[in-house]
């Protein structure tokens, strides 16, 4: 490993450190280490993994930690209470959304990130929030619609499903769709809906139609867009740890893995809490760790975890992961053409006239990107596995 990888390596080790301050001893580097620290790369790496205001509110928290810049310092904070602002804004704007569709008589689910914010973080500053995840049935799209745009939401041309006012976005998302995008994709995933909104929950008992996914479900949730976004952000990882942490002696992890396998996410899940496991955000029974082991994966799938386990996460796969686990020629080839056609729905946002051109643009897109991951796996990841 030569030095600039040694360093960028040992950067990550700190951002983890700092991100797990109230779990575990923190990870001081030494004072050669620390002068070596590029610090506006350091921000750059934190807020590109979403972790401003957690990093923020944990060194508040611990003022022993002296050798941060305290300009650094500083630019956490601004993300922090600029997260806090919006966060309030949001919270004051769904207050007002839940009781309108309460009244209306729309069942609506809440899931995601806008159900995370305020329940698992101690403070509103910590969560950073882009838009509102929410999921109707498809019979209710034209109420749901009538709805928003008579509280004066605006959305796309010919696209009834981001809505927004102000600043706030509300992704509208029709269970037939997916609630995680991906329900009808073929032999990887498998996820029921109606099993899904049976399980839901009330997010306020004089709430009754304003519902949140169950835990285990919230949790598969997460790692299916985890990895359909190749492992991207690290507070999307923490976001998991945070529903484990929050369930305390009382989390089912039978339950989990049975719903895990029902649904097909079972090497999601697997790469999810492998990695939690080795970022110590989270502690995970031994026998979890040796059911974990004994999920078979093909060689490209066992370099994928390398990397995750070695933070080279930009060069995972997410969705040839999902092909990975589709099983039968035909259903990859399915899996393939999904990916690559534009939904109906979508054209409105289409950049180009949707046509021959278009989809053989994707096409050749999408057999680039293949190759170039495929070679990206093909290279040494280190031997964290």
């Amino acid at each position: 490993m030569n030095l600039s990888k040694k360093r960028e390596s040992a950067l990550d080790d700190f951002i983890l450190s700092l991100a797990r301050l109230p779990y575990s001893q923190p990870f001081f580097p030494a004072k050669s280490e620390v002068l070596s620290i590029n610090w506006d790369v350091f921000i750059n790496k934190v807020y590109i993994e979403g972790l401003s205001g957690l990093l923020s509110y944990n060194i508040a928290h611990y003022p022993n930690i002296q050798f941060i810049p305290q300009w650094v310092k500083d630019r956490l904070k601004e993300d922090y209470i600029y997260n806090t602002g919006r966060n309030i804004f949001i919270e004051e704007e769904l207050k007002k959304l839940f009781k309108i569709f309460q009244a209306s008589e729309l069942s609506i689910l809440i899931f995601k990130g806008a159900v995370f914010f305020n329940r698992l973080y101690p403070s509103l500053g910590i969560r950073p929030m882009a838009d509102v995840d929410i999921a109707i049935r498809k019979e209710d799209h034209f109420k749901a619609k009538e709805i928003l745009t008579s509280c004066g939401y605006k959305y796309p041309k010919g696209y009834p499903f981001l809505f927004y006012k102000d600043s706030f976005y509300l992704d509208l998302h029709l269970d037939t769709t997916g609630l995680w995008r991906v329900s009808t994709w073929p032999g990887a995933i498998n996820i029921k809906t109606k099993e899904v909104w049976e399980k839901t929950e009330a997010i306020d008992k004089n709430l009754p139609l304003v519902r949140t996914l169950w835990v285990y479900d919230s949790l598969l949730a997460c790692c299916e867009h985890l990895q359909r976004h190749s492992f991207k952000q690290l507070i999307w990882f923490i976001d998991i740890s945070m529903m484990i942490r929050h369930k305390g002696n009382s989390f089912n992890w039978s339950i989990l893995f049975k719903r895990a396998k029902q649904f097909g996410l079972e090497k999601s899940l697997l790469f999810v809490l492998r990695y939690l496991n080795m970022a110590g955000f989270v502690f995970i029974p031994t026998k979890v760790l040796s059911y974990l082991d004994g999920i078979s994966l093909n060689r490209f799938e066992k370099r994928s975890l390398t990397m995750l386990l070695n933070n080279r996460r930009d060069n995972i796969p997410g969705e040839l992961l999902f092909l990975f686990a589709t099983k039968g020629i035909k259903s990859k080839f399915m899996l393939v053409y999904q990916i690559l056609y534009m939904r109906q729905e979508q054209f409105p946002l289409a950049v180009e006239h949707v046509g021959i051109w278009m989809y053989l643009k994707r096409a050749c897109m999408i057999i680039a990107y293949i190759i170039t991951k495929m070679f990206a796996l093909l290279k040494p990841a280190g031997n964290k596995l």
